[in-house]
């Protein structure tokens, strides 16, 4: 039998819901490993000056989220789209909810002068939609429509 090790329980009361107040007092497992056995010590990033050596390296992900979740409408029918892979200046890969009577060439309107027109969808899976804006401005209507996308077990 096989067993996805992502798939586990974590109760509600472990789950942060907002970030660390002050942002240094963050939970951080140490994990140091002698004769093959590790040693686990629950620490917070306050203590990084404590474990680092000379030759560690630190690695820092300024990435940004963009708003990435977008409601919209194909004529009556509400759409929720969440972009997933840009695939060039004006095209992504996308998930959407409840896609299955989406058909090629239809098109979602996102906001006045912004929509999407479906490129290619499979029975299941991702949706390819071409935006009428590309580049520079595709994020600029993104960021004035678009929400983030937050996954569901945080309620804020």
């Amino acid at each position: 039998m096989k067993t996805d090790i992502f798939t586990f329980d974590l109760p509600e009361s472990h789950i942060a819901n907002a970030p660390a107040n002050p942002r240094d007092s963050s939970k951080l497992l140490h994990i140091r490993v002698c004769d093959n056995q590790p040693t686990l010590t629950d620490l917070t990033v306050a203590d990084l000056d404590k474990i680092l050596r000379p030759t560690d390296v630190l690695v820092f992900n300024d990435t940004k989220v963009i708003p990435a979740r977008l409601y919209g409408k194909r004529g009556e029918a509400n759409i929720e789209i969440t972009l997933f892979k840009q695939l060039n200046l004006s095209d992504w890969e996308t998930l959407i909810k409840n896609s299955r009577r989406l058909k090629q060439g239809d098109i979602i309107t996102l906001a006045d002068d912004f929509n999407a027109t479906v490129m290619h969808k499979m029975d299941t899976g991702p949706v390819i939609l071409h935006f009428n804006k590309s580049g520079a401005d595709l994020m600029t209507a993104l960021h004035e429509v678009g929400t983030m996308p937050l996954p569901p077990y945080l309620k804020r």
